[in-house]
């Protein structure tokens, strides 16, 4: 149980970095450029 336990709060701590780091990178192009979603997705229309 206790393997299960320490598994499940991992897993946890890692969404949370994630979304925070997710967010900052978001928050910081949004801050920088007003249009960074426009350049993924021609990159990928060109694929």
């Amino acid at each position: 149980m206790s393997s299960c336990i320490m598994a499940d709060s991992l897993i946890i701590i890692d969404l949370i970095l994630i979304f925070a780091i997710g967010a900052l990178f978001y928050l910081g192009r949004n801050s920088l450029t007003p249009e960074p979603i426009r350049i993924p997705k021609d990159t990928l229309r060109h694929k």
